[in-house]
């Protein structure tokens, strides 16, 4: 039985020990958000047509969140948490047959909101008090809202849902400041760029449909208000 406190006691001792070595901490993180979207999809029908379409979508938004991260390294964490971002542009759309264009569609104005969860690996060469900060890995991006309107300008959206989830490849190179032993400051310039296979199973089309073309990335200033427990 008097194991049972000795237990207890060791867990408690080496928790103290964890938290006064500084291997946690919690970020508020907030970034800026540019994002540029160019896809060319085909669609093959049984009588040999082929059509595209080619989308061009451009919005800018932000994002905030929160981040854990937990330091297993002197040099070395990793971390992950909840972000939530919004981003508003225009999308343009121009539909192909054969290879000939048709008449170009109006510019239509976007709305999109992303709930996304991150899994990275920070790198950090020294504990001076500024030094640099890398971070890297990937980012589980949920758009779970998704507004389109027919014109530019208009406040008549047409609202779509999904809980299909993305998976992107992020990379962040800046600077951390250590204010104190508890407060960090890091600022890092990202780029967030979207995995996808060009070849697509057929979801909901009467016909046989891929992508030749698809980029998708996402540029931002993320700044980050860090506490070391």
């Amino acid at each position: 039985m008097k194991a049972l406190p000795i237990a207890l006691l060791l867990v408690v001792a080496s928790s103290t020990l964890v938290f006064g070595q500084g291997r946690f901490s919690l970020s508020a993180t907030i970034s800026p958000t540019q994002r540029k979207l160019d896809v060319i999809s085909n669609f093959y029908s049984s009588n040999d047509d082929v059509s595209s379409a080619k989308v061009i979508a451009n919005d800018k938004g932000g994002t905030v969140g929160l981040t854990a991260n937990y330091q297993f390294h002197r040099n070395w964490s990793v971390s992950s948490g909840l972000w939530y971002n919004r981003s508003t542009g225009h999308l343009d759309f121009q539909a192909f047959r054969n290879g000939v264009a048709y008449e170009a569609e109006p510019t239509r104005r976007a709305e999109y909101n992303n709930l996304q969860l991150p899994v990275l690996i920070n790198f950090s060469p020294s504990k001076h008090r500024l030094s640099p900060y890398l971070s890297t890995g990937l980012v589980f991006s949920m758009n779970y809202r998704k507004a389109i309107g027919p014109y530019q300008n208009t406040t008549d959206l047409t609202v779509a849902h999904s809980s299909k989830v993305n998976t992107n490849v992020l990379v962040g190179l800046g600077a951390q400041y250590r204010i104190n032993s508890r407060w960090s400051i890091i600022v890092q310039p990202t780029v967030l760029y979207q995995l996808q296979k060009l070849k697509s199973k057929p979801t909901g089309y009467p016909m046989q449909h891929d992508f030749s073309h698809y980029r998708d990335w996402q540029v931002g200033v993320q700044a980050q208000l860090k506490y070391t427990f």
